[in-house]
């Protein structure tokens, strides 16, 4: 609504955080960016220009049909880092905080009625959808949720740090913090006292990282990352509900600090992930127990800010919609608050919105700019969540261990898809067929033969057709059915040792034992008789392979003790 410095009121926020103690801090988003501009002066203004986009956009009405209707969908993987036990929060509560979030993103909560017929005509369904992913970096099937026990007490962002000291020591500096937040140039000299300065700083983000006792993230350009610990560290003033960073055009850190690949998602304390599903939620559920801090943070992801816009009536959030307010309104329901005058129509203060700090109770509306600057941001910065390589069908291929053979030669056929694939369905063109991900097969008789695999995940399916793929001679030397008929193998079934009787040739033959999968257990070479140990082996059916003079049989034994 009026023109907004988006970093500036920022460093007194941060300062009245340490003033007193206070029971929580609901979220420390706003901070954060203070602190992440701290480390990279380009941050502020990367930040601010790809909000400045969205913006005009909106501007030009585009926003909130931006993608037409289409559903925005994205992949979401949970890492669960915890100490205690209490900690480790329940899969159903997992659950119940994505359905949470589709529930207040497609405005289908039961409270919308709630929302005050002075907002109504402003409330939106933002078309965004959220799910737990289905296929992990390497491609394989995941719950998209991840465990991690950990040593760390506590990741507590503001544990440990002294505000005052560091703002004292960026004076000392002859820096001016705001020129800090403004992305100013500085000389060379207050440079490296800076960077003295930087060295000595704490972090955000040590629940992301392995070696500081958290998870690394997956990939962060496809999927929002969302990481569930303990934010509470004892003292009352650094218990921290979440944070979130917003997108970013231009990451440019200085060397040994993060980078946006690395931290970019979303971080909530365990208590007020989910809702009734998490048994650690206890004594906050009066005020934050409706699942929907996430639902906060997971707005900051995605490029709104907060209400009241950090500061008093001269700052603002930059949406058009939302009135003006001087300040959050902390952990309350009071629909009499108007804290601005507001022109031409003076709203009272919209507490219902998930960008404020009221009771969860009353939270139950985004606007149609806020939407806007949201659908903006998964189009614009954040599109690669909306095509990654964990939306994709599988991609079918396959190679055998020959192409050319003779009849009742034993082929290995292996799977080289790609994609998490949970289902295989061959054809080897002969009338038979195997579910296995890698079978064997022999051909009884001569031709040319094309070989089909099917495959299948979560998202689609994929199919290989290579035709005259295999092609099978008869046997030359002795007759087919003079080695089908020499090849003795007995007793079968067997409760361990397999005695095979081979023909009076002078040949040598290559003998293997493979279980019905094509794994490999046993293999020798012998010119009239072998006998099998299989007796370390469990019961089952395996394959017994004999090759030589030209020829091959597959033979079934019986392993049954």
């Amino acid at each position: 609504m009026k023109k907004n410095v988006f970093f500036f009121a920022a460093l007194l926020l941060l300062v009245s955080l340490f003033g007193y103690a206070q029971e929580v801090n609901r979220c420390v988003s706003y901070e954060m960016q203070l602190y992440r501009a701290l480390l990279n002066r380009q941050y502020g203004p990367a930040v601010q220009k790809t909000f400045d986009k969205a913006t005009q956009v909106a501007q030009h009405n585009l926003l909130a049909k931006a993608g037409g209707d289409s559903i925005l969908r994205i992949p979401v993987v949970v890492h669960i880092v915890y100490n205690t036990s209490m900690e480790n929060i329940p899969d159903a509560a997992v659950y119940q905080q994505i359905d949470i979030l589709n529930r207040d993103y497609r405005r289908q909560n039961a409270d919308s009625s709630l929302t005050r017929d002075e907002f109504k005509p402003v409330a939106a369904d933002a078309g965004i959808e959220f799910y737990l992913a289905q296929i992990d970096p390497d491609g394989n099937p995941t719950t998209g949720i991840t465990r991690t026990q950990t040593s760390v007490q506590n990741f507590s962002p503001l544990s440990g740090i002294d505000i005052f000291e560091i703002i004292n020591q960026i004076l000392a500096c002859g820096i001016n913090p705001v020129d800090i937040l403004t992305g100013a140039p500085l000389t060379p000299e207050q440079e490296a006292c800076l960077n003295t300065v930087l060295a000595s700083l704490g972090g955000f983000d040590a629940m992301k990282f392995a070696d500081q006792g958290g998870k690394d993230a997956w990939p962060t350009d496809q999927y929002l990352n969302i990481w569930v610990c303990n934010m509470d560290d004892g003292s009352g003033v650094g218990t921290v509900l979440g944070f979130a960073y917003p997108p970013a055009e231009a990451p440019n850190w200085p060397a040994g600090s993060a980078g946006t690949a690395q931290t970019d998602g979303v971080a909530i304390h365990y208590p007020v992930f989910g809702g009734s599903a998490n048994p650690a939620l206890g004594t906050l559920a009066s005020v934050v127990g409706e699942g929907r801090t996430c639902v906060h943070e997971v707005g900051h992801y995605l490029g709104l800010r907060h209400i009241w816009g950090d500061g008093d009536c001269t700052m603002d959030d930059g949406i058009a919609d939302t009135p003006n307010s001087d300040s959050a309104s902390q952990q309350e329901c009071d629909y009499t608050k108007n804290s601005c005058m507001d022109t031409p129509v003076n709203y009272p203060d919209m507490i219902e919105n998930y960008m404020d700090y009221s009771d969860e109770d009353c939270m139950n509306i985004f606007t149609h700019d806020q939407v806007g600057i949201m659908r903006a941001m998964l189009l614009g910065p954040r599109s690669s969540l909306l095509q990654g390589s964990q939306l994709a069908a599988p991609q079918c291929d396959f190679t055998s261990s020959a192409t050319t053979v003779n009849t009742n030669e034993l082929i290995q056929f292996t799977d080289l898809s790609t994609g998490g694939i949970s289902e295989w369905y061959w054809a080897f063109g002969d009338g038979e067929g195997s579910t296995l991900k890698n079978p064997t097969h022999s051909y009884a008789a001569a031709g040319t033969y094309s070989v089909s695999l099917t495959v299948i995940n979560a998202l689609g399916n994929d199919f290989e057709l290579k035709e005259s793929y295999i092609t099978v001679s008869d046997a030359v030397g002795i007759a087919p059915n003079t080695l089908q008929n020499q090849v003795q193998l007995s007793p079968n079934p067997t409760k361990g040792l397999l005695n095979l009787q081979l023909p009076a040739s002078g040949q040598n033959y290559r003998i293997t034992v493979m279980t019905t999968s094509g794994q490999q257990v046993y293999q020798t070479v012998a010119n009239a008789a072998a006998t099998l140990d299989l007796s370390a082996q469990p019961d089952g059916v395996y394959l017994i392979s004999v090759t030589g003079n030209s020829q091959s049989i597959t033979l079934k034994a019986l392993l049954q003790r």
